[in-house]
């Protein structure tokens, strides 16, 4: 009798203990839900702002800023002379084409400005002033074609730095792993059944 008692007692807690636990993760499940409900109820501009360690928010206003600041601020820092580099780039094409704009301008005014003082004596071996003008045009282009360019590497250093934000703590896995290797498999054949194919398997493990 005794030992029954004991038996009881022993099933009686343990069937309270399961009790608690299923208790304890339905309301877990029900504050993740809750959780999960309210984030897609949030507005889109709040949560470039929140409070987590890594905010998306940030990363483009530092890119905006200070381009490569986001870069530095994803920790992806090999990104900053490439942003630099290009920048740097189409920076020295604007200064280029914007003075040789400037000079091709200067020298249609003066030749144009019947002012006998003014003298084109840099661009005077252009035969004929529509051509220079032709010239002007075609520099001021090219001025603005650059202003574009650097407009939009600026605009994707800091697309970059938003997207890097995003996946910043996304988790890769190190267990993927590609293996390339001959195989040896039986293929249907009519003159003989058992007749063996040789080629070649691929096999992507993800674990």
């Amino acid at each position: 009798m005794r030992h029954l008692l004991i038996t009881l007692l022993c099933v009686f807690a343990a069937s309270q203990m399961h009790a608690q636990q299923d208790s304890i993760m339905t309301q877990d499940m029900v504050d993740t839900t809750l959780a999960q409900t309210d984030s897609l109820h949030t507005p889109f501009y709040k949560n470039l702002w929140s409070h987590d360690p890594h905010s998306v928010g940030r990363a483009a206003l530092y890119s905006a800023v200070i381009p490569g600041l986001g870069q530095a601020y994803n920790g992806k820092y090999w990104k900053i002379p490439i942003v630099y580099g290009a920048l740097g780039t189409s920076g020295y094409f604007i200064y280029y084409w914007y003075d040789f704009f400037d000079e091709l301008r200067t020298a249609y005014i003066y030749r144009t400005d019947e002012d006998p003082l003014t003298i084109d004596t840099q661009y005077d071996y252009i035969p004929s002033d529509e051509l220079l003008l032709q010239y002007v045009s075609q520099s001021k282009r090219y001025l603005d074609v650059m202003v574009i360019v650097t407009a939009a590497i600026y605009t994707l250093n800091i697309i970059d730095a938003v997207v890097d934000a995003h996946l910043y703590d996304f988790n890769v896995s190190d267990d993927l792993s590609m293996q390339v290797q001959p195989h040896y498999f039986f293929g249907y054949n009519q003159i003989n059944p058992l007749q063996g194919t040789m080629g070649i398997s691929l096999q992507l493990s993800l674990k």
